[in-house]
């Protein structure tokens, strides 16, 4: 076996090895906006163990007048489990730094949640 042939080998092992990975959203508060308008529309904050708060006004790092609900990941879905977003009958896809708010049959509501790295003291914008 030439040097050319076993590079190849090893290289197509590591490859079918390393699989797929899932977008998988980051723990952390979220502001969800209009897509078209940039409107607020609420904070969510998605916490380990499949826990989520959605709160109508954000302080910093604090959510105020919050509901709570459980939701799980598989692949680049969120399915909301309970709480507001179940009740309303929304799943959600998951991309790099935001999330969309969909309708169960997959169309647009058109609200996205976009993740906030480091919260600052400021209410959220339009409140």
């Amino acid at each position: 076996m030439t040097a050319a042939t076993a590079l190849t080998i090893v290289l197509a092992g590591a490859a079918a090895a390393a699989p797929a990975s899932a977008a998988a959203p980051k723990l952390g508060i979220y502001d969800c906006e209009g897509i078209d308008t940039f409107d607020y529309v609420n904070s969510v904050k998605l916490m380990s163990g499949g826990r989520y708060l959605v709160g109508s006004e954000r302080v910093g790092s604090k959510l105020k007048r919050t509901t709570k609900g459980r939701y799980k990941v598989t692949g680049k879905k969120i399915t909301w489990l309970s709480g507001m977003y179940k009740r309303g009958g929304y799943s959600s896809t998951v991309y790099k730094t935001y999330f969309t708010i969909d309708r169960l049959d997959g169309t647009s509501t058109g609200v996205s949640c976009t993740f906030l790295p480091k919260p600052t003291g400021a209410r959220a914008p339009g409140i």
